[in-house]
């Protein structure tokens, strides 16, 4: 981007100027068919507004979704040497995550709980463990109304407990109701 260090404003430059100086954005001044009077890109002379617009409509977060658990699955090892990869970098961030976690579910953890609530929620994390087993892919309890919601926020209790596929606590996330 092409900038006056005075004033900070972005200097008129032509699309070939800014091939010639390696630039990757350049502005005319004029506005696009769409009316936007911005930068436009070297590259294929979209408007930056209009361009990044497209942009976040093709970011449908169900078929980047998708195509992520595509990809992984169909290339199984090197998503586990990815993911190894960035544990061993981010191991700090994985412990900070876990400790949040731990620390969440043990402050939304009643004193009420009676030994018969605990023996149920104990149950139910054995259920996942042999589903898991059994059928070859995870298996996870999840809390219906999350520990860490965004609006709302439940309890560690067994009527809040369910056991679900894992790609599907993974899609659900934090949030309640879906």
């Amino acid at each position: 981007m092409a900038y006056d260090q005075t004033s900070m404003n972005i200097k008129l430059i032509a699309r070939q100027d800014a091939i010639l100086q390696g630039l990757t954005r350049y502005f005319t001044g004029k506005p696009c068919k769409d009316g936007h009077i911005a930068e436009r890109y070297t590259g294929n002379k979209t408007c930056c507004v209009c361009g990044n617009a497209s942009a976040n409509k093709a970011k449908d977060p169900n078929k980047v979704y998708a195509y992520n658990r595509d990809w992984r699955q169909s290339n199984v090892k090197k998503s586990l040497i990815y993911t190894q990869k960035y544990v061993q970098k981010n191991r700090d961030k994985r412990n900070l995550w876990t400790a949040n976690y731990r620390s969440a579910k043990d402050n939304r953890t009643p004193a009420w709980l009676t030994d018969f609530d605990k023996l149920k929620i104990e149950s139910i994390y054995s259920i996942a463990a042999m589903l898991t087993r059994e059928n070859k892919e995870p298996w996870h309890v999840d809390h219906i109304i999350p520990l860490r919601g965004e609006n709302v926020s439940g309890l560690h209790v067994p009527l809040n407990l369910q056991v679900i596929l894992g790609a599907d606590n993974v899609r659900k996330c934090n949030q309640y109701g879906v």
